[in-house]
């Protein structure tokens, strides 16, 4: 194997990409944590301010950085890359059982959202790109065209599901996922740059000058606390350390400075693309912004708009990309909770993934508004599992005494953040109860 330091610059970028590479293992976490979360971004810029939006992104995103840094580095201590395992080690089997249900319940959530975006963006690109000629809105098609019947409302979800994302997710190494990862961020690049080619058309002086809100910070802690919601969005974008956690182990000599590499050059990624799309998204849009970005009006009402509506079959192949991902954390959790082992075997693998798969188009047919549900889990469990743990399992792996100024700082930094998550869960729980959810 040719090492990294002796291989030029272009071998690096447009050499052949192995199993267990560092691009490979980059490929794998960007595809978790860019999504409808990353889209979602310029909905809540409005009373944020744009100034307190784009600190919120860059702060929340170099604490996930940091909070990597201390899990992978209490895996590299203890020579345990099982964050489930890990946890039961230091703290015993109780916090280890909660972990194993947080990530059930945010996985399965995960996936059934998934397949409502899959189903709702194929719609929407049929519009956008054909069917804008026979009906006046989207939701007129949505409604009252073939889209509603009931042979595409359940047996597309089945099938695509089926035929696609079965074999996909039978895929027991994730680094061997790395081309299906890099097709879903080229997909998610492709509509990212259309949002931005289009944004020229969207963005006018006088809806600059009139109703961006550049610094009025205020906003966001008044009325329904958009700052919380913000909060949430990005906690729920940013945090993949469920997912990160099989990446490290399968990385190729997983030494602290390789992990840290990929980690760290994720990350960038994922502030760049965030930052991007916020700010384009929002200055385009900053009147009645979407809750999706790429669900933005049409400058002509009642328009096509073809190129979004590839992009968004783009997008759909991205989540496709994005389930086998998110699944293969799950599929460790539920092999370990049901058998006591995480070998995965071929006949149990094809028989749980395939329960898992109906289960979760079943509810996605059934259940397709599950965004409360998600902002809940962005800030409870991306707080807890991206924030709490990872500092707890630090302070019992570093050496160091746990009243040590250094864990005192680390521990009281991500308790803190912790508590905005509940806090921000807490809220949305609140507007679910009086209806304004």
């Amino acid at each position: 194997m040719v090492l990294d330091n002796k291989r030029s610059l272009f071998h690096k970028i447009f050499g052949p990409m192995e199993a267990g590479s560092i691009r490979g293992s980059i490929f794998n976490m960007v595809i978790l944590s860019l999504g409808t979360g990353m889209f979602a971004l310029p909905k809540y810029m409005s009373n944020t301010s744009l100034f307190l939006a784009c600190f919120l992104i860059i702060g929340i995103c170099f604490s996930v950085w940091w909070s990597l840094l201390l899990l992978s580095k209490a895996c590299e201590k203890n020579k345990i890359y099982n964050y489930s395992k890990l946890i039961e080690l230091l703290y015993g089997k109780i916090l280890s059982l909660i972990y194993d249900i947080i990530v059930i319940l945010y996985s399965f959530g995960v996936l059934i959202l998934f397949n409502c975006i899959i189903f709702s963006n194929l719609g929407e690109a049929l519009y956008g790109i054909y069917y804008y000629i026979e009906y006046d809105t989207l939701q007129k098609f949505l409604n009252n065209s073939f889209w509603n019947e009931w042979y595409i409302k359940i047996l597309l979800p089945y099938a695509s599901s089926i035929i696609i994302v079965y074999p996909m997710c039978l895929i027991k190494d994730v680094s061997k996922l790395r081309i299906i990862s890099l097709i879903g961020v080229i997909n998610i690049i492709g509509l990212i740059i259309i949002v931005i080619y289009q944004s020229k058309d969207y963005i006018k002086k006088e809806n600059l000058e009139n109703n961006v809100n550049y610094f009025d910070i205020k906003k966001g802690f008044q009325g329904d606390f958009d700052t919380l919601n913000f909060i949430s969005c990005i906690f729920y974008a940013s945090c993949f350390h469920i997912g990160c956690v099989p990446v490290i182990n399968t990385l190729t000599n997983n030494v602290q400075r390789r992990i840290e590499k990929a980690i760290r050059r994720t990350i960038l990624i994922d502030i760049f693309f965030y930052l991007v799309i916020a700010v384009v998204g929002y200055l385009s849009c900053p009147i009645d912004t979407p809750s999706l970005i790429i669900q933005r009006p049409t400058i002509k009402p009642h328009d096509s708009d073809i190129v979004m509506g590839i992009g968004k079959i783009g997008f759909v192949f991205t989540f496709f990309t994005k389930l086998p991902n998110t699944y293969s954390s799950l599929r460790i959790t539920l092999f370990d909770k049901i058998w006591g082992t995480t070998e995965i075997t071929d006949t149990k693998n094809y028989i749980v993934t395939f329960i898992v798969i109906i289960v979760c188009v079943t509810c996605s047919i059934l259940y397709s508004d599950i965004s409360s549900y998600i902002k809940i889990m962005g800030g409870l469990f991306s707080a807890l599992v991206g924030f709490l743990f990872p500092s707890l399992l630090i302070i019992k792996s570093n050496g160091k005494k746990i009243y040590h100024w250094e864990n005192i700082l680390t521990l009281a930094f991500f308790i803190i953040l912790t508590l905005i998550g509940f806090i921000s869960s807490a809220f949305t729980v609140h507007k679910m109860i009086v209806g304004e959810q």
